[in-house]
């Protein structure tokens, strides 16, 4: 593991206004302070609980969703905060990975996380920046123990159907042939965490733990979920139903593929890694 020096004095007293991470619940913001130390880097503080009602327990088993969700946090935070971007402005999910250096985390108090994020940002004749690309490593008591990538773009909220349109125009456009063995996405528009906000499409964080949960179902007991890579082709509206498509490998579960099909065509793919114990 990487040690890393304690860098800014930053706050874990109190977390940020729950505006600034697109959150109606307090409980749910996990930022609490950042700093710009360099023109395209930040650092940013987090805190989690012993015991997420969702995400567990740190201490047990390190979930990768709630690094993603951290991460996701911290980039609103930089964007609005130090950039200028309105808290009101629309964000659609590009892509996202999560790699997890450890299973767990030693803490037996919240534990303070420390993200260096390296961002870089395309302006935009709109506002003040059109995307982002951040980079972070995460920190507690100075080691890393996981890394996480992001790129996502913004527009204004009187513009926001224009991240309606498909990231790849010139993609293949056959319609791809549903099969009914294929597992629904299910979505619960009342979801406390991923719909805890007014939102007019499935969030992404909602569509990576689907995919997650349906291949964790797959692994063998020795194998555990170690992180994973997810693209988006635009946004995946709430209707019509959308589907996942599972390419996995028995001989080898390091990587399963999970390709989110709505409309007859792929609108997402996400790679979950796994590990066995045994390659630990």
């Amino acid at each position: 593991m990487l040690i890393y020096p304690t860098g800014p004095d930053l706050s874990f007293a109190r977390t940020v206004h729950r505006g600034l991470v697109h959150k109606s619940a307090v409980g749910e913001v996990f930022v609490t302070d950042s700093a710009r130390v360099a023109e395209d880097s930040y650092v940013v503080a987090a805190q989690w609980p012993r015991k997420h009602w969702y995400f567990g327990e740190p201490a047990v088993s390190l979930n990768p969703l709630l690094v993603a969700e951290t991460l996701r946090q911290a980039c609103l935070v930089i964007v609005t905060g130090h950039l200028g971007v309105p808290t009101d402005a629309r964000v659609r999910v590009d892509d996202v990975a999560v790699f997890l250096d450890c299973a767990l985390l030693p803490c037996l108090l919240p534990a303070e996380v420390t993200m260096k994020i390296d961002a870089n940002v395309t302006p935009s004749a709109d506002g003040p920046i059109r995307s982002i690309a951040a980079r972070a490593a995460f920190v507690y008591e100075g080691e890393q123990f996981a890394t996480a990538t992001g790129r996502s773009t913004m527009a204004p909220a009187v513009l926001s159907n224009s991240l309606r349109k498909p990231r790849d125009a010139d993609g293949d456009d056959a319609v791809i042939d549903v099969r009914p063995e294929w597992p629904q996405v299910e979505v619960d528009h009342e979801h406390a965490v991923y719909c805890d906000h007014q939102t007019d499409h499935i969030p992404a964080m909602l569509l990576i733990d689907a995919a997650l949960s349906s291949v964790r179902g797959k692994l063998t007991e020795s194998a555990g979920v170690v992180g994973f890579e997810a693209t988006f082709d635009g946004i995946v509206e709430w209707e019509p139903s959308a589907v996942m498509r599972l390419s996995f490998d028995e001989e080898d579960p390091r990587g399963v593929s999970v390709d989110v099909i709505q409309g007859g065509r792929r609108r997402a793919e996400i790679v979950v890694l796994a590990a066995s114990e045994a390659s630990s």
